[in-house]
């Protein structure tokens, strides 16, 4: 399948997913509601750099809460704890919000539990490994995710849509890994950032099943394929156990 040059404007992905009956029914370009995570209780300023500096920041004061968090499958009870903890131990402290820039005259950032996952796994992985990729990365050899494991993968989740979006993450990263890092590593709405993604274009295309389509932002994407590069780098599980 031949996927078309991207831009940092939004993309629309072919990916194949096990539909739940109202997504079935939702009309097509039409978008779900996702139940995210709000920070704040003012006005929403939707600016992702301000994101990024918020996972910065929360990556850097809380690096084991971070990664306990993202060692859990999205959806799950021990998800949702863990979330809660993170969260609560920034409640008690919201210098990260301050020194992130996410109240500017009375604004405040709201976003999806699966742009957070992706923001803090980018923020993570470069905090970890600021100057250059790990050998697991940087010598890592180019694969592919068989068909019969996303199957399983998706049958197993217990949030089918994010583990097809995780899904699309892995295989990308797997693919080419290297251009992901240089897409982590770029500032947001920034050229390099653009250019990046349009690099991954080609190794995209294998990584799509034919069927459903999904709308990525370049933050929504920048976040499934930092994701993917996180679990990659740091060997966080990828599926439920068993």
């Amino acid at each position: 399948m031949r996927f078309p040059v991207l831009s940092a404007a939004i993309c629309a992905l072919a990916l194949v997913a096990a539909q739940t009956p109202a997504e079935a029914q939702r009309p097509q370009g039409a978008m779900s509601r996702e139940t995210g995570t709000r920070l704040g209780a003012r006005r929403t300023n939707p600016a992702s750099e301000y994101g990024m500096r918020f996972a910065r920041c929360l990556a850097g004061f809380q690096p084991r809460e971070v990664a306990e968090w993202l060692a859990t499958m999205p959806g799950t009870p021990a998800s949702r704890a863990s979330q809660q903890e993170l969260l609560a131990r920034h409640q008690q402290d919201s210098r990260c919000v301050q020194m992130g820039g996410i109240v500017v005259g009375g604004s405040e950032i709201e976003m999806s539990e699966r742009l957070m996952r992706g923001n803090l796994a980018q923020a993570l992985y470069v905090a970890r490994f600021p100057d250059a990729a790990p050998p697991v990365i940087s010598e890592a050899q180019p694969t592919t995710i068989p068909v019969e494991v996303y199957n399983a993968r998706v049958a197993a989740a217990v949030d089918p849509q994010s583990e097809v979006i995780r899904i699309f993450g892995d295989c990308v990263a797997a693919a080419d890994p290297m251009r992901v890092d240089t897409l982590v590593r770029s500032d947001v709405g920034s050229p390099e950032e653009n250019s990046a993604i349009n690099a991954l274009g080609p190794v995209m295309g294998p990584c799509l099943w034919n069927g459903q389509s999904i709308e990525f932002s370049s933050e929504s994407l920048r976040a499934a394929l930092g994701d993917g590069l996180y679990r990659k780098a740091f060997g966080a599980p990828s599926a439920p156990a068993g």
